[in-house]
């Protein structure tokens, strides 16, 4: 029998150092809009701060969830480069890798 992957979550948390944004499971066109409200509304944020969004438990991406990562990073960029992604595993790395995707966002392990 194959794996079962995790249903998808999206947990947020204020920590000392600003915003942490942890995506859980599988992010494909089915929930990609569960993540996407949290993660704009941190970048849109009247009070700048840190954002960490943790990719540590994230099993799958499919081309919407790229896309989103990379809607983040370019509204980062327009406000002050205050995002950074993390814990990204060896799955997700490697999609992220063979789109280049890798090259464009702030990645720290």
């Amino acid at each position: 029998m194959g794996e079962v992957l995790q249903a998808f979550q999206v947990q947020t948390e204020e920590t000392a150092d600003g915003l942490l944004i942890r995506l859980i499971g599988e992010m494909d066109m089915s929930n990609v809009d569960q993540a996407r409200k949290p993660i704009l509304a941190a970048m849109q944020d009247q009070v700048p701060r840190p954002v960490v969004i943790d990719l540590s438990e994230l099993e799958f991406i499919d081309s919407s969830g790229i896309r989103l990562l990379l809607e983040a990073e370019a509204a980062s960029r327009a406000d002050s480069n205050r995002l950074s992604f993390r814990g990204v595993r060896e799955e997700v790395a490697q999609v992220l890798r063979v789109t280049g995707v890798d090259e464009k966002l702030s990645i720290a392990n």
